[in-house]
């Protein structure tokens, strides 16, 4: 299985909060971090997955974007957890020469700067819009 798909695969057992399948991935010498927390060990990462899935009472991960290099993966991602809450996230995997994952770190985002940023570029061409009718109608006088 390349990378990619290995990626994939790990997202789905994920989503699906499947502990017993994303513990045969993980490499006994695995670091888990994210914007919240850091752990090294197996023990360690699979108590903070479970951590995760206890939290979560559904999640949807949909993959964005895809990035490899020669030993990693990342994905831009959309997380929706709990049908409301969503999070705009980077994963990047690391596997080891058993092609096991060796580390996992994990970036949040911003959703909302899309968003915002849309909402700022409407305002400014509102804005620019009304100067424009209001000095089309002097020069027009």
């Amino acid at each position: 299985m390349q990378k990619p798909e290995k990626l994939k695969h790990y997202l789905k057992c994920y989503e699906n909060k499947d502990l017993e399948s994303i513990s045969s991935l993980f490499s006994e010498d695995i670091t888990l971090r994210d914007w919240k927390i850091s752990v090294s060990g197996y023990e360690n990462a699979l108590a903070e997955t479970r951590k995760n899935f206890k939290n979560a009472e559904s999640l949807s991960i949909s993959i964005l974007n895809i990035m490899e290099s020669e030993d990693s993966v990342s994905a831009e991602l959309k997380i929706v957890v709990n049908n409301e809450e969503v999070l705009s996230v980077v994963d990047v995997l690391t596997f080891n020469d058993k092609g096991l994952i060796s580390s996992i770190r994990a970036y949040l985002g911003r959703e909302d700067l899309t968003y915002k940023t849309d909402l700022m570029h409407q305002a400014v061409f509102n804005k620019l819009y009304r100067y424009r009718v209001i000095y089309n109608a002097k020069t027009t006088r």
